[in-house]
């Protein structure tokens, strides 16, 4: 069974993402809603087939990224408990981590799309953060939701970012 998540080189887009009432985000491949204090935020650097940033007060943000990979289904690569061990081992090498960790892990199933939805912390030299991610593999492609905040402000933003994680809906390829 391989275990690589294959990511093929691509010229980057930009995500264009419309606004269909305040706070709901829509781009060409998917959509999530957001409080109405989050603000669309160019990435300076574009790294992904489709990446999208919103940014609310207190450094809170929510990302999507897009990447074509070789596998149809996250099925494929692994199931949650994998998955979420290979975020959050990369989260751990990241350059100023000091250390990350799982809180949570489920699999969802919606409009027959698999998700998986993680809930992670880290500890870094530039702050800690928490995390919330919602991932998903539809033709070809995989998508990336993930939401955070700092950890001293996570009780207070939890309510904006979960319902960013659970209102992420892949809508076509």
């Amino acid at each position: 069974r391989r275990h690589a998540l294959l990511l093929l080189p691509l010229t980057t887009t930009t995500t264009t993402l419309t606004t269909t009432r305040a706070g709901a985000y829509v781009s060409s491949s998917f959509a999530f809603d957001v409080d109405e204090s989050f603000v669309v935020s160019n990435k300076p650097v574009k790294t992904h087939l489709e990446e999208a940033l919103v940014k609310g007060p207190k450094k809170r943000q929510v990302g999507v990224t897009v990447d074509r990979v070789k596998i149809q289904t996250l099925e494929e690569f692994g199931d949650v408990a994998f998955v979420a061990d290979k975020v959050v081992s990369a989260e751990r090498t990241r350059d100023g981590s000091l250390d990350a960790a799982l809180v949570g892990a489920k699999k969802l199933t919606d409009q027959g799309v698999t998700y998986y939805q993680l809930e992670y912390t880290n500890v870094s030299e530039r702050g800690d953060n928490h995390f919330l991610s919602k991932i998903a593999v539809r033709d070809g492609k995989l998508y990336v939701l993930t939401a955070q905040a700092r950890v001293d402000d996570y009780d207070d933003a939890r309510p904006a970012l979960q319902r960013a994680v659970d209102s992420f809906r892949v809508t076509s390829s």
